[in-house]
């Protein structure tokens, strides 16, 4: 009788390309050993956290239920929100031109421009209270879903506008432009 074969536990992982629009692409975590992984738990990830790209770019994103556990790479920096901070408020504030333009000053490096860990955990934050923070959420998340809405009616109206054309097109191409004007 033979045994079967140890299972391999792996472990995700966040890198700079998984953090796109706010959001950790999670069906494209690549994944290490749970050995390489339980080595680094001070990146270990929880739901909640709020996570900083360091290199090249400024994106952020917040950590979304089932990847606790999941690690990162060098290029970021995990911020555990505190009981003073609302983590949603931390990740817009992050993600704010003012705040994006002060990490930017404080760049190194030329061919691959970024912020040190330690200049990125030293930023300082705006706090107003809980509830002025959680108020402000809510008012950008309206926005963002008004500017989402508008996006889209955008994306409707160049399909249109393109078929319309292609309409246009054939028609000229058989022709039948010309006889609707004589």
């Amino acid at each position: 009788m033979t045994t079967p074969a140890p299972s391999i536990t792996k472990t995700p992982y966040v890198r700079q390309q998984d953090v796109i629009n706010g959001t950790v692409l999670v069906d494209q975590l690549a994944h290490t050993s749970t050995d390489i992984a339980s080595k680094r738990q001070r990146t270990a990830l929880r739901e909640g956290d709020v996570l900083l790209c360091i290199i090249r770019n400024l994106r952020v994103a917040i950590v979304a239920p089932g990847i606790d556990g999941a690690n990162i790479t060098q290029g970021m920096v995990r911020i555990r929100p505190g009981s003073n901070i609302v983590g949603k408020y931390l990740a817009y504030y992050l993600s704010a031109p003012s705040t994006q333009q002060r990490m930017r000053d404080q760049y190194v490096g030329l061919a691959m421009p970024r912020i040190n860990v330690r200049d990125a955990r030293g930023l300082i934050v705006d706090l107003p209270p809980l509830d002025e923070q959680r108020e402000i959420v809510r008012r950008v998340d309206e926005l963002l879903k008004i500017a989402d809405r508008a996006l889209q009616k955008i994306d409707d109206s160049s399909t249109r506008l393109e078929r319309a054309g292609q309409v246009v097109l054939a028609k000229a191409f058989r022709g039948e432009l010309l006889e609707a004007s004589e």
